[in-house]
């Protein structure tokens, strides 16, 4: 008796599946199909489930160390903007500037007046090497944008004259930013610079101006205006470079070989200046 109904009901499951399969069949698509496409949509749902399922990232706590840092001085005119440790290292770099500035102001407040060139001197060593060494590197590859105002490096974007304002206000020089920073490259130069030191050279003379600045002009730092264009460029021990924001947005802020610069090349103007020559720019950053 048991295996006839055993019989009997795998007879009827073999009907009902070549029914189905018939069915199927008559409509265009066999089973076997049917049944991928149906474990496709599972596994779909499954994976999705397991997704949802995982736990969500948490922001992470920006390290800083308060106990190191030092609040600045007002006439920078600079904020901190920002806790990561590259902005952290920068406002370091920058708050060691100002201590130096700050000795040395107390310094030339006391000395006689003999003594205060020899100061000025030294002023002028240690902004150099503070732009040169300490502030200009944190600034590399930051975009650039023709109206580019940012303060911070690699922290949004910054046009050519708004770089190089922004340099020198950061290492303790008092300037109008926002006025440099919108002048024209010419204006600049003539505006920041010892008007003893600035040399024009015109219709396109680059060798004119390569040959003075690399064989005539004192080590220093100089800003340069070209066609709608400026940079910084520092020079010394014989090694001459070219630091400025250029288009397009990618390329942002370089330091390129002064020499060899297209830059330069191509620039149908070069009005160059030295900035530290500024005796009256110099006193400012003493406190006088």
């Amino acid at each position: 008796m048991h295996s006839c109904f055993e019989r009997l009901s795998r007879s009827i499951k073999n009907k009902k599946v070549t029914s189905l399969n018939r069915d199927f069949q008559k409509n265009g698509v066999p089973l076997r199909i049917m049944r991928t496409l149906l474990g496709i949509v599972v596994s779909f749902f499954l994976f999705g489930f397991a997704i949802l399922m995982l736990p969500l990232p948490t922001k992470p706590v920006a390290y800083r160390d308060k106990s190191v840092l030092k609040p600045l001085p007002t006439h920078a005119k600079w904020q901190y903007w920002d806790s990561t440790r590259a902005m952290q290292a920068y406002e370091l770099a920058c708050q060691s500037v100002y201590d130096k500035q700050a000795i040395l102001a107390q310094n030339y407040s006391e000395a006689e007046p003999y003594q205060k060139k020899q100061l000025r001197i030294e002023a002028q060593a240690v902004i150099f090497e503070a732009i040169t060494q300490k502030i200009l590197p944190h600034w590399n590859e930051t975009e650039w944008d023709f109206n580019g105002v940012t303060r911070a490096p690699t922290k949004g974007v910054i046009a050519c004259g708004y770089f190089v304002a922004t340099i020198l206000q950061q290492a303790g020089i008092e300037l109008d930013r926002r006025k440099m920073g919108q002048c024209s490259s010419t204006n600049l130069v003539k505006a920041l610079c010892d008007t003893t030191t600035i040399q024009t050279f015109r219709q396109k003379n680059f060798a004119g101006f390569w040959e003075y600045l690399s064989q005539k002009a004192p080590d220093g730092l100089y800003i340069v205006g070209l066609d709608r264009h400026t940079g910084l460029i520092a020079k010394q021990k014989g090694k001459v470079t070219f630091t400025h924001s250029r288009k397009p947005r990618l390329a942002g802020v370089i330091f390129e070989d002064a020499g060899k610069s297209l830059t330069l090349h191509n620039s149908g103007i070069h009005v160059l200046g030295n900035v530290l020559e500024n005796q009256r720019l110099v006193e400012r950053w003493l406190g006088e």
